[in-house]
């Protein structure tokens, strides 16, 4: 495809994944299989086929592990609106619906502390039961939890301060 034939009838969209696939971030068949769709449907999508909202948030998400991808999709898709986007770091979904909110903070902690409880008082029970030094695998598997509950504390609260920070005025002021 040429661009004088994305010139004749062609999407914004269209245009975008065509550049995407010109500076090989995207290719036809990343977009087919995004879409569910046999392999040579990928092509009609980037000259002729245009994707309904549903369709493009569904390539966006399918690029999760190309951030330079979907920052290029979502300045596609805002220019010229007034919206800001602010990007939130993957971990910060913590139960993994796509949306950064109070469930996060509540669903990271808990079940991070739940995992952390449990060993502690495994470990607890072993000691009174009269061990008193811990093997090396054990001090591990104790380690890794211990981890795991930071990460999933530092996102939980990244998460609140997300949710709690003021937000900036989205009109704008006339001077």
């Amino acid at each position: 495809m040429t661009d004088d034939q994305l010139d004749k009838g062609t999407s914004m969209v269209n245009e975008l994944f065509f550049r995407l696939h010109q500076e090989n971030h995207l290719t036809p068949k990343q977009i087919a299989h995004a879409l569910g769709q046999d392999d040579r449907s990928g092509y009609r999508w980037i000259g002729k086929y245009i994707p309904d909202v549903e369709q493009y948030r569904t390539v966006f998400l399918a690029c999760r592990e190309k951030p330079a991808v979907q920052r290029q999709m979502m300045g596609y898709f805002l220019d010229g609106t007034p919206w800001i986007i602010e990007p939130v770091a993957l971990e910060a979904d913590i139960n993994g619906d796509h949306d950064v909110d109070t469930d996060d903070v509540l669903d990271g902690t808990i079940l991070a502390l739940d995992r952390l409880t449990r060993v502690l008082q495994e470990t607890r029970e072993q000691q009174q039961t009269g061990l008193r030094r811990i093997p090396p695998a054990r001090a591990q598997a104790i380690t890794l939890q211990i981890n795991e509950a930071v990460r999933n504390l530092l996102s939980a609260r990244k998460v609140v301060t997300l949710i709690t920070a003021p937000q900036p005025s989205r009109v704008a002021s006339r001077l």
